[in-house]
């Protein structure tokens, strides 16, 4: 059950972070990240979880409509009027947001266009600076690369992530 990673994590959110998750496929890293979002939901965060799986060779334009779907769909109980077709538009959408400390999980990140990869981690960068105007608490990356392997040019604007590495679970041995 990893109970140690999940306090880990646990805390991590409880301090705002935005940190990345990686570690090989199947190797529980979506058992562990639903376990942490009922964790800190009982800690009254609402949590988010959308993928970019599929999405790495869609257009820029297709690329925003999905990711505005996948969020009103996750967070339609807030009922948000901002549709999002830019990054622009993503910092207003979590503007729009009140009273509430959002712990979003973006899973297998890696499928991200590269077409839009800067902007949005830029607009992730300015939320994570000035989060007392952005309902965005905490942001969770999840695949199987890290945020230096995504990022093609030498300066990351996601200097402000941090790492948790799940492991492979030891196999025991059966004779």
């Amino acid at each position: 059950m990893r109970e140690a990673l999940i306090a880990a994590g646990q805390e991590k959110v409880r301090k705002g972070r935005y940190f990345t998750l990686f570690a090989p496929r199947q190797s529980g890293k979506t058992t562990y990240f639903q376990l942490l979002l009922e964790a800190v939901k009982a800690e009254n965060f609402t949590s988010c979880w959308i993928s970019f799986e599929n999405l790495k060779t869609v257009s820029r334009e297709l690329f925003y409509q999905e990711l505005n779907n996948q969020l009103h769909q996750e967070l339609a109980k807030l009922q948000i009027k901002t549709t999002i077709s830019n990054q622009v538009e993503l910092l207003r959408f979590f503007e729009e947001i009140k009273n509430k400390s959002i712990v979003l999980v973006i899973d297998e990140f890696e499928g991200i266009p590269d077409v839009v990869l800067s902007e949005i981690m830029h607009s992730f960068r300015q939320m994570y600076h000035r989060k007392k105007y952005h309902a965005l608490h905490s942001l969770i990356l999840v695949g199987v690369s890290t945020i230096a392997q995504l990022m093609t040019s030498g300066a990351s604007p996601f200097n402000i992530a941090e790492e948790l590495k799940v492991s492979l679970p030891k196999q025991k041995l059966i004779h």
